[in-house]
């Protein structure tokens, strides 16, 4: 059985950090692996997730993510058993909530597990639509090029 599981936490640390860099890295590496996919939405304090796949998959997921003390308060706002994937497209996709974003990181902060289903569906309806917008305008866009700052980079690991 697919399922769909949303939590949201509370981060240890601040946003732009590499604590960061590294879930990204780590939930990249292990989703490819285990055919989950995923979308992380990280605001100044906190995440929201979305994970699909298999149950037992995406579950035992869920308990290494609960050990990760790069958060806390992990709190489960939705789980249910899904026929089509919205994030098939990512292994881990990821938006950091910008003030743009205010309806979304409103809703989000509301949000809690005893919120009604038909307010946390409409909230994953959201986020779909957000993730669907900027995959949609990353493909429109050009190859990027290298900055000086990139190739300065990419020489240093070499």
């Amino acid at each position: 059985m697919v399922i769909r599981y949303f939590y949201k936490s509370r981060s240890t640390y601040p946003h732009y950090t590499f604590h960061d860099l590294d879930i990204m890295r780590s939930a990249l590496r292990v989703n490819e692996e285990k055919n989950i996919n995923s979308f992380l939405l990280r605001s100044d304090s906190a995440y929201y997730q979305i994970l699909e796949g298999e149950e037992t998959v995406v579950m035992d997921l869920v308990d290494t993510i609960l050990k990760d003390s790069r958060h806390f308060d992990v709190t489960t706002l939705l789980t249910h058993e899904i026929e089509t994937r919205y994030f098939q497209d990512w292994a881990l996709g990821m938006r950091v909530l910008r003030p743009a974003d205010k309806q979304i990181h409103t809703q989000l902060d509301q949000l809690s597990a005893d919120s009604d289903m038909a307010t946390k569906h409409s909230v994953v309806r959201d986020i779909h639509r957000i993730a669907t917008r900027y995959h949609q305008r990353d493909k429109a866009l050009p190859p990027r090029k290298m900055l000086r700052s990139d190739r300065t980079r990419s020489l240093a690991s070499a």
